[in-house]
């Protein structure tokens, strides 16, 4: 079923994109850019977002399907953001008619989770570490077993899996080992005060009185300006994460997504609670490992620094700083380059990122999936 849903989303995605923003019928990607809806574009994520809002307040069935406009009208959220709370809310709503308790309902959620996350990146041993570190409070046969299945078949039903074809050069440079040392510390840094600035803001929202419920608003009127005066901003920026590992991307696009998705991200997700993506969390570290490593480039002409590695490395360092799940980064990292070359690297920037998270914040970061009002 999950499966189903994760084509269904995706499918409808590219449909009603194509609809709104080229005026054709079609399941084909494309691009924002060769819109001519004009300023109407801005106005879009405004409705997709009042919409939502609205429909989830009231509680009307079926409410879900309004994420699919969310998507389409290009919020920064990850498709495995989408496909995940789709799921998590369908195994909710049956909960009485199929009488689970609450720990059998917590078991379906989290393996929906690893099938989304396997689904996206197609990475299925990562996704099962991702929800080992994050989300299952205990870890028996009983709870592993559905999830293991649900990956397993996402794996199997995702007939054309995201190919990376990463090339690592550069593995055995140890001298520039305190290279990734800096961008783990930094990526952290900047994870750390994404969480902590996203969980205020959303309590900010939580609590807002109903006369200013329209300031929440206020992000998808900015993120449809940045997508007007910066296509490359659109959508949930599954696409983004290829061209990032291998480097591909201009300058501008780097500082668009370290800037304007960071903050587009921050505001708009925390706000319109729906939670972050892990889609969120790869495509900025990437692009700060990126930033990171061309400004030591700049500064040493006369030394060789990967690309794909610096990515790779900011990728998990953000991963890492934002929830401590350092298996789970390492892993993410192998198996999207399909080579334990990246392992040094990757290595020290997750030990310096979870070294910094845990100087920096003394609390474990475990179950926020289902912690009452942090949907993080």
């Amino acid at each position: 079923m999950g499966a189903i849903f994760a084509r269904g989303i995706d499918a409808a995605f590219f449909f009603l994109g194509n609809l709104l923003y080229l005026g054709r019928f079609s399941f084909d990607s494309f691009d924002v850019y060769y819109s001519g809806v004009g300023l109407l574009m801005v106005l879009l994520p405004v409705a997709a977002t009042a919409l939502w809002l609205w429909l989830k307040r009231k509680g009307r069935p079926g409410y879900q399907l309004s994420l699919i406009p969310l998507l389409a009208t290009g919020i920064p959220w990850g498709m495995d953001g989408a496909i995940s709370y789709f799921n998590s809310t369908w195994i909710i709503q049956v909960k009485e008619r199929f009488k689970l308790t609450d720990k059998e309902v917590e078991i379906l959620t989290v393996a929906a989770v690893g099938g989304a996350i396997a689904w996206c990146f197609g990475t299925p041993v990562a996704a099962v570490a991702c929800c080992l570190e994050l989300f299952l409070a205990e870890i028996t046969l009983a709870t592993i077993l559905p999830l293991l299945i649900v990956v397993a078949m996402s794996a199997i039903f995702q007939l054309h899996p995201p190919s990376y074809d990463l090339l690592v050069s550069n593995s055995d440079e140890y001298t520039l080992l305190w290279l990734y040392g800096t961008i783990g510390i930094f990526g952290s840094l900047l994870a750390v005060l994404f969480r902590n600035v996203y969980l205020w803001l959303q309590r900010k929202s939580i609590s807002l009185p109903p006369k200013k419920q329209w300031l929440l608003l206020a992000p998808a009127l900015i993120t449809g300006l940045a997508i007007w005066y910066y296509p490359e901003a659109y959508g949930p920026g599954n696409d983004l994460l290829a061209p990032l590992l291998h480097g591909g991307v201009t300058l501008r696009v780097i500082l668009l997504i370290c800037l304007g998705r960071f903050m587009c991200s921050l505001f708009y997700n925390s706000t319109s609670m729906i939670g972050t993506s892990v889609t969120t969390l790869l495509v900025i570290g990437a692009a700060w490992g990126l930033l990171v490593g061309f400004t030591f480039q700049v500064c040493n002409p006369h030394l060789h620094v990967s690309s794909t590695l610096i990515a790779l490395a900011g990728m998990a360092a953000f991963l890492t700083g934002s929830t401590r799940a350092v298996l789970t980064a390492l892993i993410f990292t192998i198996e999207m380059s399909h080579s334990a070359q990246v392992l040094p690297a990757v290595s020290i920037a997750c030990a310096a990122a979870y070294a910094t998270n845990c100087l920096l914040s003394h609390r474990q970061i475990r179950a926020s999936l289902f912690a009452p009002g942090n949907e993080f």
